[in-house]
Formats: C-alpha cells, structure tokens, sequence
C-alpha cells in the first residue's frame, strides 16, 4: 500500500485527483534536482492539509507495523514512525519536513536493504566460488551498515518527536 491509496481510502482525495497529482509530480521533478515527497506535494499544491497527511502517514505505518509479510526491521521502524506522529499531533515538536526527511531515508534504506537480501538469495542459488562468497559477504555489511543508520534514524525520530 502507498501513500496515495491511504489517501483515497480516507477519503481526502478520489482516486481521479491522485493519478492527476502523480502525473504533475512526476513533470515536476523532471524540472528539479529535488524529488519532493507526494505528500508534500500534495501540500504544497493546496490539495491536503498537513493534518490530512499525517493521519495517512500513521494510518500507512500502522499496516506496515502489522503486516507479517514485512520484515521485522520494516515492522519495527513503522512502530517507531506512528510514535513519532503520535507524539506530534500531541506535541507539536516534529516539523514536517524534519518528519519527512527522516522517514524517506528510512524508506531508502529498506528498500537498499531488500535490494540486497534478493541479491544475496539470487547469489546463494550460483557456485560457490570466491568472488560469489566475497560479494554475498560485502552485501551482507552493506545491509549491517543500513540496519544501524535505521536504528540511529529511528533514535532521531524518538528525540525530534
């Protein structure tokens, strides 16, 4: 599930205004070094407000958060992020774009991470020869590396919130 389909299904837009909004988003990065997040553009173009957003953000996390299907990092990281929007809507603290930020990185890394684990599943399948041990085991830092920047993300998402 994405983004905009938690939008349709809370009913803040149809699904006519979010394939509308997705085609201009999409010219607007070719304009744009800088791929701004759907929501935000959303945002910024006057179509949901930042309440809107951040219940379908805590709505999104909240199916991630239960989803067996997901890996146990997603899972946990989604329960750190509906935190963090909790903690918001009661505190105020969290700017939007820190919140963002911090959550599209997240969203990097997993999908760097699943990226890998097909490499390495996809890799396990050849000989075992050397240079197939040696990049198994380069991936294998690699998604060590990301596990601890999540984990560090997550962090700044308990102290900004």
């Amino acid at each position: 599930m994405k983004i905009g389909e938690v939008l349709v299904r809370l009913g803040y837009i149809n699904k006519n205004q979010l394939e509308a909004i997705i085609i201009e988003q999409e010219e607007a990065r070719k304009n744009s070094e800088y791929p701004e997040p759907l929501g935000s553009f959303m945002i910024r173009k006057g179509i949901i407000t930042e309440e809107q957003l951040d219940n379908a953000l805590c709505e999104y996390f909240k199916s991630l958060a239960n989803d067996e299907g997901e890996p146990p990092y997603v899972r946990e990281t989604a329960k750190i992020a509906i935190k963090a929007l909790e903690k918001r809507a009661s505190e105020g603290k969290l700017s939007q774009e820190t919140k963002l930020t911090i959550l599209r990185r997240i969203q990097d890394y997993e999908e760097k991470i699943a990226f890998y684990e097909k490499s390495i599943k996809n890799l396990q399948t050849l000989e075992q020869k050397k240079i197939v041990k040696e990049t198994i085991e380069r991936e294998e830092k690699e998604i060590k590396k990301m596990l601890e920047k999540i984990e560090s993300l997550k962090e700044d998402l308990e102290k900004f919130s």
